[in-house]
């Protein structure tokens, strides 16, 4: 084997070292890249589950009031019927005993107004006087301070769907075993056409002109 075919073995031999090399490199970087995105959903999944505990806090006081609210509502649909009338629902109905309390009528309603069946209903299911059902109604109505941590909730809900999205997005780019053994395939498709298709093209190029010129 003469001088000029050892060279150009060796130089074969070293290309496609590399070629491995470079492989290689670009695979083993994608564990401390995957750690990194890891370490960033982590991160979200932290601040989500933070800000989840947040608005349950906001929600606690609001959701007691509602329980009470829906419980006082089936109460009374269970009672009367009113389907048709304009207490068909608890978010018509609630106001109207709201502004009842609200404007101290409670008791007059109960002493002057209300039918003895009514009365009895409300004796029925705790409440002994006027005093007991309007404190009942006060204290279960939502008030500014509610408002407040509603509306502080829903920016707080808004944001967890926006962290919940970026999370999406980071689990997106880790890479998974299938991906790596896809990217590393690719990688080597691209490598080889680099370094021998494209060159053993040059070499052939250069050889033409060459020719031409002699």
């Amino acid at each position: 084997m003469n001088k000029k075919t050892k060279k150009i073995i060796a130089r074969e031999f070293l290309i496609i070292l590399i070629m491995i090399a470079l492989g290689l490199l670009i695979f083993v970087c994608i564990f401390p890249y995957n750690s990194y995105q890891n370490k960033q959903i982590n991160k979200i999944e932290n601040s989500i589950s933070k800000k989840e505990k947040t608005t349950d806090s906001l929600h606690k006081s609001v959701n007691a009031k509602r329980k009470n609210q829906e419980w006082f509502f089936n109460k009374v649909s269970s009672e009367f019927d009113i389907t048709n009338s304009e207490y068909s629902e608890l978010k018509t109905l609630w106001p109207i005993l709201q502004r009842i309390a609200e404007n101290d009528s409670t008791e007059y309603r109960w002493n002057n107004k209300w039918e003895q069946s009514l009365i009895d209903f409300h004796k029925g299911i705790g409440f002994k006087n006027a005093q007991e059902l309007e404190k009942f109604i006060e204290t279960n109505s939502l008030n500014a301070k509610d408002s407040i941590q509603l509306e502080k909730s829903t920016l707080i809900r808004n944001e967890i769907l926006d962290l919940k999205k970026r999370k999406i997005e980071l689990e997106n780019k880790v890479f998974d075993e299938y991906d790596r053994m896809d990217l590393l395939s690719g990688i080597g498709i691209i490598l080889f056409g680099i370094l021998f298709i494209l060159r053993y093209l040059f070499y052939a190029v250069k050889w033409s002109i060459k020719t031409l010129k002699e």
